[in-house]
């Protein structure tokens, strides 16, 4: 059980990473995210949120 909620709370934080990093100004803008990649990480990062509070709130219950 600890490693489903220890991999919970490391894809929200990967997602998170990725969208910070491939939007910043220091990258060429020709290598910047798109409108599809940050859409599909801003989904992934929600719904991977969503999977950690879950994870969390299953282990009090």
């Amino acid at each position: 059980m600890a490693y489903g909620v220890l991999g919970a709370l490391f894809m929200p934080f990967l997602a998170g990473t990725l969208l910070v990093l491939l939007n910043s100004a220091r990258l060429p803008r020709e290598f910047r995210s798109r409108t599809v990649s940050n859409t599909l990480l801003v989904v992934c990062l929600a719904l991977f949120a969503y999977l950690a509070v879950d994870q969390i709130v299953g282990l009090f219950e």
